[in-house]
């Protein structure tokens, strides 16, 4: 269900630039943003309500053009090279409801 869920979002996010790769048979919770080769996100949380002021889950944020560019080049070698890019995909009507009503529950998930 979870997977469901967070496909509702793929499509906006490639609309916008954004490139998406999943690692096949691998969950990594660690979430890594390195935004304008300058500033580096990095933590657990899914920056929404829940995970920022429920939870308390914590991010770190560095702003060091170094460090991004290292770990940028860290990720396109370590994690990119085994994962597989998502394409913009068309689904059934079917697998549209089934996401759809997934993306519902993405709140709680």
């Amino acid at each position: 269900m979870i997977d469901k869920a967070s496909r509702s979002y793929t499509r906006r996010l490639m609309e916008m630039g954004a490139e998406i790769y999943e690692c096949p048979d691998t969950m990594i919770h660690m979430k890594i943003a390195v935004i304008d080769n300058e500033l580096v996100l990095i933590g657990s949380s899914n920056l929404d309500n829940r995970s920022l002021f429920l939870k308390f889950e914590k991010d770190l944020v560095v702003p060091d053009t170094r460090f991004a560019r290292d770990l940028e080049a860290m990720i396109l070698h370590d994690e990119i090279e085994k994962s597989i890019r998502i394409a913009e995909q068309r689904s059934s009507r079917l697998q549209q409801i089934v996401t759809c009503g997934a993306a519902i529950f993405a709140p709680i998930l």
